[in-house]
């Protein structure tokens, strides 16, 4: 092989890898439609996501086929194809898609840049950076049959999600210098938690005819995605006769098709003046479905 011949070669190397890495999938020019329903009205209705909300409608310009996309844990709703556009419905919570094509590759986890709403249409631009190259003539015995576009079937997706609402039966035990004393304090928290954080309101009642209140802010842990779903919560309040306390904890749960939670568990300390009182707390449908069995069995006894 001369000289010539191998500077030749590498040249051409170097031009096809400068060509392949200016190709790439790009999604430009987001707006949210002041009027959606003039830019859908040829669709068929939108459908709703898994709590019966309308979905959010992705309007995308493009000229090119063969599209496949993927929305998380969310999930895409539909899909439809259209001549020069393709519109997806996902529900409301969605906030990444992933849009592939066969031809010029993948662009991952895409965030979508404004928190989307129900019902709401928003439009944007699809393309790539560079056209699909040409097959070569000479290798090309006969024209590619017609491509038939097919709209496919819903995606089928995880509909879990982290609950909201938290209503937690709790107890605790009092300790004065490390002894348990006879004084048992039995109580209700709710706790409402949005993406990341959430306020929390808790009472008690002991044995004694002592009172309790309490309340703060709980704190998710994970990105709403993870299951198990961790939270820590911390807060202050009143206790009577003693004036302040000061209290702390963890709770998990589960993702859930539901916005309010049936199966959760936490520990957590409530501190003031010369008393700790560890507590412990469980779910709607754990500490739910007892009372439940027990206030039938007395209203029957009656």
């Amino acid at each position: 092989m001369t000289r010539q011949t191998i500077l030749l070669t590498a040249l051409l190397s170097i031009a096809g890898c400068i060509q392949a890495s200016g190709q790439g999938i790009h999604i430009t020019g987001f707006t949210e439609d002041a009027s959606p329903a003039s830019l859908t009205s040829d669709l068929p209705a939108a459908p709703r996501d898994p709590d019966g909300e309308p979905c959010a409608v992705l309007l995308m310009e493009t000229k090119q086929k063969g599209w496949t996309f993927e929305a998380g844990l969310t999930g895409v709703v539909d899909v439809s194809y259209g001549e020069e556009s393709v519109v997806l419905w996902l529900p409301a919570g969605a906030r990444t898609i992933t849009v592939a094509h066969p031809s010029y590759g993948v662009l991952r986890d895409w965030r979508i840049p404004v928190t989307l709403a129900p019902g709401h249409t928003y439009s944007m631009k699809l393309d790539v950076s560079s056209p699909k190259p040409a097959s070569a003539p000479a290798r090309r015995v006969t024209p590619p049959l017609p491509v038939r576009t097919v709209s496919p079937a819903p995606q089928q997706y995880d509909a879990r999600r982290p609950c909201s609402h938290f209503i937690d039966a709790w107890a605790g035990s009092v300790l004065e210098e490390g002894e348990v004393a006879d004084c048992h304090f039995f109580g209700v928290r709710y706790t409402f938690m949005g993406r990341k954080l959430g306020p929390y309101a808790a009472a008690g009642l002991s044995g004694n005819d002592d009172y309790s209140f309490s309340g703060g802010l709980a704190l998710r842990l994970g990105d709403g995605t993870s299951n198990p779903d961790w939270h820590i919560y911390a807060g202050g309040g009143l206790i009577d006769g003693c004036g302040l306390l000061g209290e702390a904890g963890l709770r998990v749960a589960w993702l859930s098709e539901r916005k309010v939670s049936r199966w959760d568990f936490g520990v957590g300390c409530q501190v003031w003046e010369g008393c700790v009182m560890p507590t412990v707390e469980v779910g709607l449908c754990i500490w739910g479905i007892p009372v439940c069995l027990c206030l039938g069995i007395a209203l029957g006894a009656i």
